[in-house]
């Protein structure tokens, strides 16, 4: 019945999803004998991986009102900072031909400390992945919840991340300090759930000055499980206060039909679609969030091969909160 959570692995609240372990291979159609083939088996090619994300559009709808100055991030000296992500998540399936009761999942916590420094080109982000945490008093519900923090006690928890971005908050490079050639063969996952939270986190500045009311688009292709999606996200400056700007956001992730590589099992990406709208707010060092309020929803549709029997269709139709706060 978790077939489905792969499909959208990385995408509800920002990764907080289940993985489901593979299935079970399929039983023999017929007993047989057995035979040997001693010749060697022809190796199938591995699909591409074209490089992600790719920043396809970057586009200033309207200025906003003056006085208007061009925002840029600079580094300065004050160390290093966390920032906390709670989100509460309730989700809804459809298997077997029929609907379950929705349920509501206890809050998790994760996270992320950030030390920004000047580098040259741009500037260079020191991450440290924080402890993830099920948010509850009661030691029965924190284990029955865990696996909601299995992708990120895989892959980012208490890891250490080189980011390298530019002036404008845009990413560049990026490099795991235990992991610097990506040999591990998690890689390409944690660098592609480190890419899909922070293209739905940071806030990038565009290139003309802007005054409050301004309004942007970024449209990026990103790799999320395996899955390629297309975000449109458009940003509004709300407000400055001091040191702190606060941006309205309202953010699309569309997965259109692809095969999906579950491992043994066959499966087929109908559709997908997630929707953030909220606030963030930025402070002037780096482009992750100081503070923000968000509310998620996100429906998938996949059809799914198990064993030797027909596909079967997984829907899902989840919804979350994400409160995030400096600690």
């Amino acid at each position: 019945p978790r077939a489905l959570a792969l499909v959208a692995a990385g995408l509800l609240a920002c990764g907080h999803t289940r993985t489901p372990p593979p299935p079970p291979p399929p039983a023999d159609a017929a007993p047989g004998p057995v035979v040997h083939d001693l010749a060697a088996a022809p190796t199938a090619p591995a699909p591409p991986r074209p490089p992600m994300p790719q920043e396809i559009r970057f586009a200033l709808l309207e200025p906003g009102a003056a006085p208007r100055v061009v925002r840029r991030y600079r580094p300065g000296a004050t160390g290093e900072r966390t920032f906390a992500i709670t989100a509460r998540i309730t989700e809804r399936r459809y298997h077997d031909g029929a609907w379950h009761d929705p349920i509501a999942h206890a809050p998790i916590r994760d996270g992320f400390a950030v030390m920004a420094t000047a580098a040259p080109g741009g500037i260079a982000l020191a991450l440290r992945g924080l402890d993830g945490a099920v948010v509850t008093d009661q030691p029965t519900v924190a284990a029955a919840e865990a696996a909601l923090l299995t992708r990120w006690r895989t892959l980012l928890e208490r890891r250490r991340i080189s980011v390298a971005i530019d002036d404008r908050g845009r990413l560049g490079r990026i490099e795991f300090v235990d992991d610097p050639s990506g040999q591990r063969p998690d890689a390409g996952l944690a660098t592609d759930e480190l890419v899909q939270r922070w293209l739905g986190l940071a806030v990038p500045w565009p290139e003309p000055a802007i005054g409050v009311g301004a309004r942007w688009k970024v449209v990026t292709v990103l790799r999320v499980g395996g899955v390629y999606l297309k975000q449109t996200a458009t940003y509004r400056l709300a407000a400055i206060d001091g040191d702190r700007v606060t941006v309205e956001v309202e953010l699309v992730r569309l997965g259109e039909a692809q095969s999906l590589d579950l491992p043994g099992a066959p499966a087929e990406l109908i559709a997908l679609r997630r929707d953030v709208t909220g606030t963030i707010t930025v402070g002037t060092t780096d482009p992750l969030p100081r503070a923000a309020t968000l509310t998620s929803s996100q429906s998938s549709h996949a059809q799914v091969t198990l064993g030797p029997g027909p596909r079967v269709d997984e829907v899902s139709d989840d919804h979350a909160t994400l409160e995030i706060s400096d600690r």
